[in-house]
């Protein structure tokens, strides 16, 4: 078992750094070196452990140390180091001991073997660049096929297999994640509204504006843009507030009543509306460790843009380029699953809209909600990357002067509107690990 290990030890150590030999193993050494010669040291550290050593020629120093109830490995590894010895592995497990200079010159000379190997799972072409530091200088060589996904590995015989291997071990089954995130939108918007209008004219003298009187001529109501204002009497007209429309208005009152000679007709309009929008989107999303994943529901809308350059020129209508906005639910992240099993996410959610200015062609506005951030959360946990609440409140307020700031009856001179909008944006991710990798 022990000398499984030690073989096991110097492959992986042999790719890190030759020579380096650390280990944590249950075999100690209580010995004394006095004067020894390094070959007696050697070979007495063979016997110990049961492998075989070779000790490179020339090699005539002593040694003088001690060591109490230590691992052996750390023992042997200590002699080496004060005398600046490497160690390698041969073909069959022998252990050559000299050094790295020597070491050096016969990866040099030593004979080059190709092998193939195929991946599973990770990609040839990353794989290449993580062994490519490993190789022998100047002599190694590393081939990616890209087609069969394997790796044509090209080195000396005593390197090649601890490559082979350190390569499978990184060739592991990824795990996969589930993403799935919540993003709940809330827009309301309370609206109260509320005018009077008042008109006054005789029969003969008003502003065909509010009231619409019947020219006797024609029989017909007259044009609304026409004043029949008659300038040979004392009589007069009025109208207030005739710009303070309700659009859509819920009630509308007219009252009408004969003052003398005069008829004044008194308008009252009013409306309450509550508008509501609740828009809950969860996409769900599956990628593997490490890799962006990215999911979009919305669609593309056609927005005209006019070339203001084209204004002004003759005989030719200005020109229109179109463009397409996304809008939609978007979601973009990458998650990077660590050995705790928690999950690291850079994630990314939005969600926008697209809404035309006005029945004419005036253009869009495109509301937009993001959150862009970095977390750790654990696996199945819900976070909460974002939220915002917004309220907005107006309040207009148009009348006759004087009259409309009179105490308790000036609402009846003018013309007010209140209006909430309220904004509250949640959003929630959830990661889960769905797959775990495979040892």
């Amino acid at each position: 078992m022990m000398n499984r290990f030690f073989r096991r030890l110097l492959v992986t150590t042999l790719l890190v750094s030759p020579g380096a030999l650390l280990a944590q193993g249950n075999a100690r050494i209580t010995v004394t070196f006095d004067q020894t010669p390094m070959a007696d040291v050697i070979a007495a550290f063979s016997d110990y452990s049961g492998r075989d050593m070779v000790l490179g020629p020339g090699i005539t120093a002593t040694v003088d140390a001690r060591f109490t109830n230590k691992p052996w490995e750390e023992a042997f590894q200590a002699v080496l180091a004060v005398h600046g010895l490497s160690v390698v592995e041969m073909p069959g497990g022998i252990l050559r001991i000299d050094s790295p200079g020597q070491l050096v010159a016969l990866d040099s000379i030593e004979r080059l073997e190709t092998e193939m190997i195929r991946l599973n799972y990770a990609k040839a072409s990353l794989m290449a660049l993580n062994i490519q530091g490993l190789l022998t200088k100047d002599r190694g060589q590393v081939i990616a096929d890209t087609g069969l996904n394997g790796l044509i590995i090209t080195d000396t015989r005593t390197r090649l297999p601890g490559i082979i291997a350190f390569a499978k071990s990184l060739d592991i089954r990824t795990p996969t994640v589930a993403i799935m995130a919540k993003l709940i939108f809330v827009d309301r918007t309370d609206l109260q509204q509320l005018g009077f209008k008042y008109d006054l004219g005789t029969s003969d003298q008003f502003f065909n504006r509010l009231v619409q009187r019947i020219d006797p001529l024609t029989g017909s109501p007259y044009n609304p843009n026409s004043q029949v204002v008659n300038l040979g009497g004392n009589a007069m007209s009025a109208i207030t507030n005739a710009d303070a429309l309700i659009s859509g208005s819920a009630l509308e009152v007219a009252f009408t009543t004969a003052i003398g000679g005069f008829s004044l007709t008194s308008f009252l309009s009013a409306l309450e509306r509550v508008e509501l929008t609740d828009v809950e989107a969860v996409p769900v999303i599956h990628t593997l460790d490490n890799q962006e994943a990215y999911i979009l529901s919305g669609e593309e809308t056609p927005v005209r843009v006019i070339d203001a350059s084209s204004f002004g020129q003759v005989n030719q209508a200005p020109r229109a380029n179109v463009q397409f906005k996304e809008t939609g639910i978007r979601l973009k992240v990458r998650p990077s699953v660590t050995a705790s099993r928690e999950i690291r996410m850079d994630i990314e959610a939005e969600r926008s809209s697209i809404q035309p200015l006005a029945a004419a062609d005036l253009g869009f506005t495109i509301p937009k909600q993001i959150a862009q951030t970095t977390l750790l959360v654990r696996d199945g946990e819900t976070a909460v990357i974002g939220g915002l609440n917004t309220t907005t409140v107006t309040r207009n307020r148009a009348g006759i002067p004087l009259l409309s700031s009179l105490p308790f009856v000036g609402s009846l001179f003018s013309f007010t509107e209140d209006r909430e909008n309220r904004k509250d944006l949640i959003i929630m991710v959830t990661p889960r690990i769905i797959d775990d990798p495979i040892e």
